[in-house]
């Protein structure tokens, strides 16, 4: 299956990847790397010191495994290496679901199941 990603700017001080498709085994590296260049686009400029904020947003995602949640945690981890505030926003259900059952709802960011 195939996944596609959009970015989207929220002021100066926020990017969101937003994630169509399903993240899976065989495309989990790209959600990465569409995540790293994301970061090179939140506030800051160069550096490792960038603050601001970088999101993935989920709410058009239909599946996801548990390559996607390793991805996730990757990009998480590259937000906290740079100074940058990381979360995971909108998740359709079964990504929530997905990453409630692994109980990484709180590490990702995520207060309430979508509705």
């Amino acid at each position: 299956m195939s996944v596609s990603f959009r970015f989207i700017r929220d002021g100066d001080d926020c990017t969101t990847v937003a994630v169509a498709g399903d993240v899976e085994y065989e495309n989990a590296t790209d959600l990465v790397e569409a995540f790293r260049g994301a970061l090179s686009r939140t506030a800051g400029g160069s550096g490792t010191d960038r603050r601001g904020t970088a999101r993935v947003d989920l709410a058009d995602v239909g599946f996801l495994d548990s390559m996607g949640l390793s991805a996730l945690l990757t990009c998480r981890q590259l937000a906290m290496d740079q100074g940058t505030s990381f979360a995971v926003v909108n998740p359709a259900t079964m990504p929530y679901r997905v990453i409630s059952l692994a109980g990484l709802a709180g590490t990702l960011g995520l207060a309430e199941p979508p509705r």
